[in-house]
């Protein structure tokens, strides 16, 4: 599936093509969020995502996907200064 993040997510949440199962993955949920699936993991472990251990295997309602990706705050990452080539010091 070559569909772009942003359309995945309008999908998702309108209930579109992909809205075919209750629950998921750990994989299919990180292509939904656009994040790793360790960090799915991890925001389940943490009560940050909600989800149903059954084994070792994670299954996660899309009714709560949707609801941690209205409510999550995407600061993410370090912030970097921008490249400088020959930067010129008076």
């Amino acid at each position: 599936m070559n569909i772009p993040t942003a359309q995945r997510r309008k999908l998702f949440i309108s209930g579109g093509t992909m809205n075919e199962t209750e629950y998921v993955t750990t994989q299919f949920a990180a292509r939904l969020l656009d994040i790793t699936t360790m960090r799915v993991s991890a925001c389940l472990r943490d009560g940050v995502l909600r989800g149903t251990k059954l084994g070792s295997t994670w299954l996660i309602k899309r009714s709560d996907i949707e609801e941690y990706l209205l409510t999550r705050n995407r600061k993410g990452g370090r912030r970097r200064e921008p490249a400088v080539k020959n930067k010129i010091v008076k």
